[in-house]
């Protein structure tokens, strides 16, 4: 429907719904107590050549702190983070 109440009809041959993400107040907070740097819009920052290090050695970001993702790439990220502190 549009704005005057008229409901329309269309044909796509793609269709993409998506929710947004944000980092959360607590999330944030916690950050900035443990000294790690977030981009402009709340996730760590990381290097391509170490995707889950941030700012602080020793503490490594996974999954959705590190930016939206799937669950295979989360999955494959906590292995990354797991073999980097051992």
């Amino acid at each position: 429907m549009d704005e005057k109440g008229e409901q329309h009809s269309e044909i796509f041959s793609l269709v993409v719904l998506s929710t947004g993400m944000e980092i959360s107040r607590e999330v944030r907070g916690l950050a900035q107590r443990l000294d790690i740097e977030l981009d402009k819009d709340g996730f760590t920052i990381s290097s391509c050549f170490s995707p889950v290090a941030t700012s602080r050695p020793g503490i490594f970001a996974c999954g959705a702190f590190a930016g939206p993702k799937d669950i295979p790439q989360s999955v494959m990220e906590a292995s990354a983070a797991s073999s980097a502190y051992s």
